[in-house]
């Protein structure tokens, strides 16, 4: 999927989106305290809502916590705000939330992988099976070895022995989760 053409698409359909807006008046003896909008087309508009909210997280996970707060409620200034940014990622495409790790080898030492653009959906797909199967703690413990490391081979002994201190079904788990993604159950089937 080209992002760009995907934005763009995000885009035109919720400019499309911002004319089935309309207000509905609060009523009396009602408890509402603000204006209350709905689409003329809710089942497309929350369908598109939705799109975003994936696609963000997806490409884009920093941008989540803006789209929350704009799209909790509907109201005109919420949509606009919805589009805004998607309007700044069509302005700035290339731009990716987590840093590129550039490690340089050192003789003697583990190496561990470049993250790059190519390879952010693998990325956030792999943390989004180990944090569905960790606790928090254990979590805070694995980014606590990884970070505060001396030296790649240290770290990489550290980190065998804390995970070998994880139950016995929690490290299955996560590999079985990767192992059933469609993308890597049909890379598997070519080998």
């Amino acid at each position: 999927m080209n992002l760009e053409n995907r934005v763009n698409q995000l885009i035109l359909e919720g400019e499309k989106l911002s004319s089935t807006l309309i207000f509905k008046p609060i009523q009396s003896g009602s408890l509402q305290l603000y204006p209350n909008y709905k689409s003329k087309e809710n089942d497309r508009y929350q369908k598109w809502k939705y799109v975003v909210e994936r696609f963000l997280t997806a490409y884009y996970p920093s941008y989540i916590k803006p789209f929350k707060e704009v799209s909790h409620k509907l109201t005109p200034n919420n949509h606009a705000g919805i589009l805004a940014i998607l309007e700044s990622i069509q302005e700035y495409p290339n731009t990716w939330d987590r840093p590129h790790i550039t490690q340089e080898k050192k003789e003697g030492t583990a190496s561990f992988p470049i993250v790059t653009p190519n390879l952010q959906l693998a990325y956030e797909f792999l943390w989004e099976a180990i944090r569905d199967e960790l606790t928090g703690q254990q979590l805070k413990d694995i980014e606590h070895i990884i970070h505060n490391k001396e030296d790649d081979e240290q770290t990489l002994k550290l980190l065998i022995q804390y995970l070998s201190t994880i139950t016995s079904d929690s490290i299955p788990r996560i590999l079985a989760r990767i192992l059933m993604n469609p993308t890597v159950s049909q890379g598997l089937s070519r080998y």
